[in-house]
């Protein structure tokens, strides 16, 4: 599969492995505040049982993790579970992104039965959707 993929990296004149991070987001000369060139976020880390994993498995592979961000919202959560993400978050370093959620679909108006609802359910009234963020002091 490596191969495949390498193949198909050269036919499109992209750069590979090393070569193609020391072209790719480190030679277009933006940083992140700190100076970093990247960050690497996990989605979708549902509670703090899967932080709890992101952050065993990060640092078994040596892999630093910036953010991770909650993604089908924090009515799911209890306070406690929140609490503890936001803990986790302080103690590591790690950016969390908690989302809000619900969102229109599971709203009290019809919306989401409406003939119109299909495409317009998802979408969250006013603006975008309110999170609760750490920030780490990376």
């Amino acid at each position: 599969m490596r191969e495949r993929v390498a193949d198909a990296l050269s036919s499109l004149d992209l750069p590979q492995g090393r070569a193609r991070a020391a072209r790719g987001a480190l030679a277009s000369g933006r940083r992140f505040a700190d100076g970093s060139a990247w960050r690497v976020e996990i989605p979708s880390v549902e509670g703090p049982e899967a932080m709890r994993a992101v952050m065993a498995e990060s640092a078994k592979r040596t892999v630093p993790v910036h953010r991770v961000s909650q993604g089908s919202g924090t009515a799911l959560l209890t306070d406690a579970e929140l609490g503890e993400m936001a803990d986790l978050g302080r103690a590591s370093g790690y950016e969390v992104v908690l989302w809000a959620g619900l969102r229109a679909a599971w709203d009290i108006s019809a919306m989401a039965r409406s003939s119109s609802g299909a495409t317009g359910s998802a979408a969250v009234r006013g603006s975008p959707p309110p999170c609760v963020t750490t920030r780490s002091k990376r």
